[in-house]
């Protein structure tokens, strides 16, 4: 939250709301799908990379009928994507799960559900 820019006249509630959401969203890529987990809610979606290079990845996600573009930048072991007109929102890369990787671990829940 560090770099996010906020409105001079944003009231403290609002910057705590925004404060409070920060750090719970989870995304796990897979070879075709991308998990996410916001709190109680879970989502999985399909991607497709447009376009990638050592510094950044143009991703199409689709999640039903709906799709969406996200230009992706690497840096060390965090991503980040544009999040509204002038902030970004990083992601921390996460030590990857070596049973998803061999195939000896279940797919999670909201995979499973959504078959």
């Amino acid at each position: 939250m560090s770099r996010w820019v906020f409105p001079k006249r944003l009231a403290d509630e609002k910057r705590r709301f925004w404060a409070s959401i920060f750090g719970k969203n989870v995304w796990r890529f897979t070879t075709e799908n991308v998990y996410g987990t916001f709190e109680d809610q879970r989502s999985v979606s399909r991607y497709k990379v447009l376009w990638a290079d050592q510094w950044s990845a143009v991703v199409l996600f689709r999640d039903g009928k709906e799709q969406r573009v996200h230009h992706i930048f690497f840096d060390g072991d965090w991503f980040y994507l544009l999040a509204g007109r002038d902030n970004v929102e990083y992601f921390k890369r996460a030590t990857p799960n070596r049973g998803f990787e061999s195939g000896r671990a279940k797919e999670p829940r909201a995979a499973q559900r959504g078959r």
